[in-house]
């Protein structure tokens, strides 16, 4: 009798124990001769975990309803001191001064959308300061670049080097994010959304692959989640550029071009996921 007590205990406790999510991040920084290794490391470790919060599916759900948000550096020291559980770096690697880390931790999906629910009223946010439109070049004329930055990442997935593609992909995203407040007109904030959309996808892709690579099933499951949030995301964003008012005609040429790029990657997101889909 006594020992169907306790097991019934048991039970009921971890009944009343909130679900967790186990996540994964990861970030490359490199640090000057002014940083010494343990801040730096300590700096890396946040913008990993940025990057798990910021591939959690909850997460990606509710920033779609705000626009440009990010998570800043006193945000994401809150969440880790006060959410995010179980803290711990699985990989690490050192190449000079470049720091790589990877982390996992946990997280309750019911703290997220609170904190999240917490920032709907607050003005949208960009990474780093907002630079003029006079100190960058011409938003589609920046977009080339950004194509030449992507085919390094494409060079490290066809070499199925995963962290590495991630790593790069991540490095766009924030080239690209620079333009967020210089793309002025309509067409230019739909073309630069989709282009955003289209990275953070790639770039979850990518993860995916990677994480199928360490055979971890519980962290696959979370992150073909997100995949498919973010394919929903990229799709609404595709359909946003299909409707934007053109600038000039030219601009036509330009929203083919990028539909059919965001189309290419959300058939290969939709294989990607599926069970029969090709695992890279």
């Amino acid at each position: 009798m006594k020992k169907v007590f306790i097991t019934g205990l048991l039970i009921a406790a971890w009944a009343l124990c909130p679900a967790q999510d186990l996540i994964q991040g990861m970030y490359s920084y490199t640090y000057g001769d002014s940083e010494s290794k343990v801040d730096a490391r300590e700096t890396c470790k946040n913008l990993a975990l940025r990057d798990a919060l910021e591939s959690y599916a909850v997460y990606v759900e509710s920033s779609t309803r705000i626009e440009n948000y990010q998570l800043t550096s006193d945000e994401i020291r809150s969440l880790s001191a006060g959410v995010l559980r179980n803290i711990e770096i699985v990989e690490e690697k050192e190449e000079g001064r470049t720091l790589t880390l990877v982390v996992n931790a946990t997280v309750d999906p019911g703290e997220i959308q609170a904190f999240m629910d917490q920032q709907k009223g607050r003005e949208p946010s960009v990474a780093g300061a907002p630079a003029g439109p006079d100190s960058l070049p011409d938003f589609q004329t920046a977009l080339s670049r950004y194509e030449e930055h992507l085919s390094g990442a494409q060079k490290e997935l066809d070499r199925r080097d995963y962290m590495k593609a991630v790593l790069a992909l991540q490095e766009s995203e924030r080239l690209i994010e620079k333009y967020a407040r210089t793309a002025q007109s309509p067409f230019n904030r739909a073309l630069y959304r989709l282009v955003a959309d289209r990275s953070s996808l790639l770039r979850e892709m990518a993860k995916l692959h990677y994480i199928r690579n360490s055979k971890n099933r519980i962290l696959e499951q979370g992150q073909v989640r997100t995949v498919k949030q973010r394919s929903v995301v990229l799709f609404n964003s595709q359909e946003m550029l299909r409707k934007a008012k053109l600038d000039k005609p030219a601009d036509e040429i330009v929203r083919k071009k990028w539909i059919n790029k965001s189309k290419t990657t959300l058939k290969t997101a939709k294989q990607q996921v599926s069970r029969n889909g090709k695992r890279r």
